[in-house]
Order: C-alpha cells, then structure tokens, then sequence
C-alpha cells in the first residue's frame, strides 16, 4: 500500500511545491515508510510508501525514466512479474532489483495507453508524459487500489484519497447530492462520481487521460461474456481452478523481507477457510502464516447460528498455522470507527469487525492480511445451471437438483426454490408472447414442484400475455420503490429514482445472458465499493488487504467455467468444492450454508 498525489498545470504555469507537500502531508498515513515529491514545471508527483513486497524498497519513487522523461508514481503490486519481464527485455537486471514501478513504466513506454491491459495485479498509477504533455491515470480490473482527479480548465489533481484533493486548496468540498442519494438507496454503479461535485474516481478497468484542453477515459478491459471453458473430463476443470487459484494465492503472499510473516482471515466459511490452506500449503514452511477470527461468545448462547468455531478448529487442526482470535462482540459498532475518517459516507454496518481484525494484524507486525472476500460472487453459486436447465425445460433433471439441494439444507419446500430459478424463465415466455413454448414447457413440470399446469397458466401465463394483472394494477407502490423515508423532493432533486429504475430494466435485459449476469454481479460496483472501504481502514492501520478471489485469472476462469460444473448433485460452487479435495478439512469443504452474523449487530 502506497500514496501518490500528482498535480498538473494546464495553461502551462509551474507548480508550487507547497500545495504538493500539503496534499501528500494529507495522506501520510498511507506511507510511513518514505515521502518524496518531484516537481518541475508544469507537472509535480508525490509519493509516500508502505513496503509490502520484497521489492518495494528497491523503488525509489517518483520515478523517472532519463531517456523519455516520463514520471511515474504508483500504489501497485504486480503480480505477472516473470511474463513482463521478459516481454519488456528487463532479464539483464537481478528480478529482485525489479521493482512493480520498474515494470509499469516499462510496459507505457512500451504499449503506451493499452500498457494497463498488460499487467495482472492490483494498481492505480499516475503517469506524467512530457513528451505528449498529457498525464494518465490508470486502475486495475477490479479497483482495488484507489484513485480520484479534479480537473478544471487551468488545473489538475490526483491523489490516492479524496482528502489529497482537497488539501490543495483549490479543490472546492462541493457536496454532491446525486451520489449521496446512491448511497441511500442504494445504487453503486455509478463507478465514477464521489460525495463531491468535481471529484472523480478512475474507473476500475479504464485509464484516464488529462490534457491542456480535455479529460478523456477509455475502458481497457472487459470481461469476455461468450467464452465458455472446454475441457476433456470433470477432473480437468477441477485441476484448472486449483491451479490458477493457487497462483493467485502465491501472487499475494509476497511481503516485505523484514515482516515477521503473512496474515488470513479464517471465519471458518468455503472462502476464507480455502484461502488460509492453500496459503500454507504453497507459503515456505519457515515462513509463519497467522490466521485472525471473529468469534461472538457472549452472542452464541442467544443465535448459534453465529457459532463458527467448529469450522475455524477444524481448519487450524489441518495445518500449522499461528492462530489469533477477535472477540468481536466486545467491539463497538460505531464509536470504534470515529477515527478511520473516512473520505465519503459508507455503509458497512460490519465494519468495526473488520478493523478489530486488522488492528490484531498491525499489533503481531503484520502488514499483508489476505482474504477470501467476496468469493461467492466470484466462483458463483451455479444457479446458473438450473435456469439453464429450465430454458432447455429438463425440468425432470431440475427438479432431481432442487429436491438434492433442499434435502441437505433441511428445507421442504420445493415450490421455493421453483420459483426462485424456474418461474422467471416461464414468466420470460410469457412476456415475449411465445404460447406454444410456455405450453410446452409447464406440461413438463414435474407436480413434486408444487405447482399444477392449471396453476401456472393462472398465476404466469395469462398476466404475462395480458398484462400485469389484477394484484400488479392494484398495487399503490410508486414505481422506483424507494424506501418511503427518503424525502420525496430530494429524490425528485438527485434524479435517482430514474437511476433505479433505468438499473432494473438493465438487469432485465440480460436474463438470457447468463454469464452477463454472472459479469454484473463483478461489475456493479458493489465489490468496489467494499474493497474501497477496506483500504481506507487499512491504510489508517497499515494493513494492506489482499484478495485471491479478485484476481484477473481466477474470474475469468470462473466467468468461462461451464455451468454444469458449477452446480452438481445439489451442490452449490461444485467444482471449487472438487477442488479443495486433500487442501480443506472435509467438514468445511461439504459444509452447507453459513454465519449469520447479524445477531451481533442487532
């Protein structure tokens, strides 16, 4: 984890070195390590560091390249190191000389504004090019790694956190009402606008291009949506998952020479628990892997269902690992997060768990903690494969998997989980008029699904080709369905019911693209919006945040994985749980369900 902040002067006037030591001033807490500002003409860059990876300390940032000219300042951790390396002719240098800032300078000089689509790994550069007086700002494919811009027609500036803007003095704090009406909804799309008018965010996948008369982006990146992994047999997938999560394992446990190892989360959950024992399976045996868990003592004897700690044993008993435990419920929900300061508005009612477990980091000398965060979405669940076993109405071989699946969580009902992944592909029939296939289709259903042919036409068929219906055009509900406490003129103000509904039609629009669904979930902004919360936690703490499941490799492996794989004899993430056969304790890897945690927030 690092700082950059960068200023840039449009109509061509020199900097004044006094705004940029003020803005990197403003974000010390990202680098205690080193702070260093280069400033000439029309152009300045700080930079202060947090060493997190055995090169780290061999970059001496910004950094500038004597040929070209170009500046460069970073907060990355590149993880295709030995590709680039070699595609960018860099084997005459000792690797370990090589710093991620060496690499990325490189490959612009190289790829100039394609460069970002080279590298694998979590960044967010500010580049200054005297030769095209322009600067350029990129972020990785997920946005880990922040950065947001200011740009009026005189001047530019980038930083690392909100907080750098604004300390320069010329960034007026305009409060943004249509991003905070997101927030209350809420609606994250919108990957760009902060709680400030003016002030941007980089994208995630795109570079930003800021020059003397404009400020242009183009995405670098997307997710291939028509790929579909094709593989010779079961056992092939299982061995390319493990595989490619493996490495993306690897690639995150490199830390800085002196710490005194690396950290995991372990809850005890699929994720968590498959991060933390491959970890230790692929880390050096002298090297210490620490896990750090929340536990709830005083909550279980009121909701076991919070009650992890069966599953964190059992992982601890596989594999030498250096436990520690949080007890989270003696934490405080709001007055423990006063001082992280965050830049904008967040909503993470859970968030004073996740830094009483990043403070048990920083306390045992740790700066790297990795996590399994959000590696449901990820992987996916592989309901997939029911909806796709419904359009293809196989519901004989749907209902056998539903009943399978329900059978193992102790549910009766069937009709439930019909209706879930079988009635909206009959309810698409319906809207599209297609009479002859719905009444092929709902001749097929099995009466075990709770559900008689009569029942359907009534309750599917007939307000689908004829409208909304009877209950629909009763319904007093406004259209937007917003939360009724929000004031009706502000939201009539912020425009964020039209946002609303505008995202809901869009999500329509891709129920026959299944892996387009699979890409919203990555792409919606949710995950961005959490990991930002973290690094801002982080950074006040020292603590950098990794995660294997948001590794390029890994999604695209899972976007492309076949659906059949993903959800097989009732089982949910069916070939993640093939591959983690001999790495997790069998109790983690069939477990069904998980914590539910809300007991200790209420």
């Amino acid at each position: 984890m690092s700082g950059v902040v960068a200023s840039y002067n449009r109509i061509g006037l020199d900097v004044a070195r006094e705004e940029m030591d003020a803005m990197l001033a403003s974000i010390a807490h990202r680098g205690p390590d080193s702070s260093v500002v280069w400033c000439e003409g029309r152009a300045a860059l700080g930079h202060c560091a947090l060493f997190t990876t055995p090169e780290s300390a061999c970059a001496a940032l910004p950094m500038r390249h004597p040929e070209s000219g170009v500046v460069l300042s970073c907060d990355a951790r590149i993880d295709n190191r030995d590709e680039l390396i070699k595609r960018l002719a860099l084997q005459g240098r000792p690797p370990a000389e090589l710093a991620d800032a060496t690499l990325i300078l490189h490959a612009y000089l190289k790829w100039g504004l394609e460069s970002p689509r080279h590298l694998i790994g979590d960044f967010a550069f500010v580049l200054w090019d005297p030769r095209r007086d322009r600067m350029v700002l990129a972020r990785d494919v997920m946005g880990i790694k922040p950065l947001y811009y200011y740009g009026d027609p005189e001047r530019a500036y980038v930083a690392s956190e909100i907080r750098g803007l604004l300390s320069s003095g010329e960034v007026p704090p305009a409060i943004n009402e249509e991003m905070l009406a997101n927030l209350l909804v809420p609606v994250f799309s919108d990957s760009e606008q902060t709680a400030y008018r003016g002030i941007f965010r980089v994208p995630r996948a795109h570079v930003v291009v800021i020059e003397p008369d404009r400020i242009r982006k183009h995405r670098y990146y997307h997710f291939d949506v028509d790929r579909e992994l094709k593989l010779a047999s079961d056992a092939a997938y299982v061995e390319a998952f493990r595989s490619v999560f493996e490495e993306a394992v690897r690639c995150r446990l490199r830390a800085a020479p002196d710490s005194r190892g690396v950290g995991t989360t372990l809850s005890g959950g699929l994720d968590s628990s498959s991060v933390a024992c491959v970890a230790r399976s692929v880390l050096d045996p002298a090297t210490p892997l620490h896990t750090f868990s929340a536990v709830f003592p005083s909550v279980v004897p009121l909701d076991p269902r919070i009650d992890e700690r069966a599953y964190i044993d059992a992982v601890l008993e596989s594999r030498d690992f250096t436990p520690h435990v949080v007890e989270a419920d003696t934490c405080r929900p709001v007055s423990d997060l006063l001082d992280v300061r965050p830049d904008e508005p967040i909503a993470a009612p859970s968030l004073y768990m996740s830094k009483a477990i990043m403070e048990a980091t920083r306390d045992n000398g740790l700066r790297v903690l990795l996590s399994g965060f959000d590696g449901d979405v990820a992987v996916s669940y592989g309901f997939e494969q029911l909806v796709s076993l419904a359009r293809q109405m196989a519901w004989g071989q749907f209902a056998d998997e539903i009943k399978t699946y329900a059978g193992r969580r102790g549910v009766d009902d069937l009709g439930h989980y019909f209706r879930l992944f079988g009635v909206p592909v009959l309810e698409e029939l319906a809207r599209d008029r297609d009479v002859v296939g719905f009444a092929r289709s709902v001749a097929r259903v099995p009466a075990t699904l709770g559900y008689t042919t009569l029942r359907l036409w009534r309750h599917f068929g007939l307000p689908g080709f004829f409208g909304r219906g009877v209950a629909a055009a009763e319904d007093n509900e406004p259209e937007h369905g917003l939360n009724r406490t929000l004031n009706e003129a502000f939201v009539n103000r912020s425009g964020v019911a039209g946002r609303v509904i505008a995202a809901r039609e869009a999500s329509r629009g891709q129920t026959n693209a299944l892996r387009a669904q699979h890409v919203q979930g990555l792409d919606d902004g949710r995950i961005e919006f959490a990991v930002r919360v973290f690094d801002q936690l982080g950074s006040r703490l020292g603590v950098e945040q990794r995660y294997p499941f948001l590794d390029r490799r890994v999604l695209e492996l899972c976007i492309a994985m076949p659906f059949e794989q993903r959800f097989r004899d009732g089982w949910t993430r069916s070939y993640m749980r093939r591959a983690m056969s001999g790495i997790l304790p069998e109790r983690v890897q069939w477990r069904v369900g998980k914590a539910d945690l809300s007991a200790n927030v209420r």
